[in-house]
């Protein structure tokens, strides 16, 4: 009677961690509400930088798997030019895929990756830094990973802090940024000049989310 007994038991406890595991994945099922920021309204002006929208396809958008996001090419006549992406949702954490598989996938392959250490408005964050290569073209690749007020370079924790704070109901916003570079001259001074753009798209973004 005893080992009837235990195994009601075990059946009971294996009930209780298969619902709470039901009710951890529909929790964090994909959302339908609207986000409240709509992306494209990031100013068109940086700094010194002016842009040029490029157009994402619908093929791009199903991969993306939202609507919400910008790509546009930033021109400064004494710097050169460079492309800005942006994925933004304050409603699904799940848009925010790693951008360096898109580039992988398009036939560049990574010479190099470390972290950079990037300022923004008295304030500084790491992001992933690539030096990738198709041939003879180069580029230096910038991303990183915003949740609220914070920057990461880390996917995991990115999805880690919006998750913590969504588990008490909190509409908290999140977003992929990627500045891609192509390397004219050397690879030192690309990369000063994508760094200082991506703090200043961080504060720009930072100013835009507060309001």
């Amino acid at each position: 009677m005893k080992r009837y007994a235990n195994l009601g038991y075990v059946f009971v406890l294996i009930l209780f961690a298969a619902t709470a595991v039901l009710s951890f994945s529909l929790f964090f099922q994909k959302r339908s509400s609207r986000d409240l920021l709509d992306i494209r309204s990031f100013p068109a002006r940086i700094g010194t930088w002016v842009d040029r929208d490029i157009p994402i396809s619908e093929g791009e958008y199903r991969i993306l798997e939202t609507r919400n996001a910008v790509t546009r090419e930033y021109e400064d006549p004494s710097l050169g030019k460079l492309v800005l992406f942006i994925i933004y949702s304050d409603t699904n954490r799940s848009v925010f895929h790693p951008p360096d598989l898109c580039l992988v996938g398009g036939g560049f392959s990574v010479v190099d990756k470390t972290r950079e250490l990037v300022t923004s408005a008295g304030r500084s964050f790491y992001a992933n830094r690539m030096l990738m290569r198709k041939g003879d073209y180069k580029l230096v690749v910038l991303f990183c990973y915003k949740a609220g007020d914070l920057y990461f370079d880390s996917y995991y924790l990115q999805q880690a802090y919006i998750a913590l704070h969504q588990l008490f109901g909190r509409r908290f916003s999140g977003a992929t940024i990627r500045v891609t570079m192509p390397v004219v001259s050397d690879e030192r001074s690309t990369l000063a000049i994508a760094k200082d753009f991506l703090g200043q798209v961080a504060a720009a973004l930072n100013s835009l989310t507060s309001q």
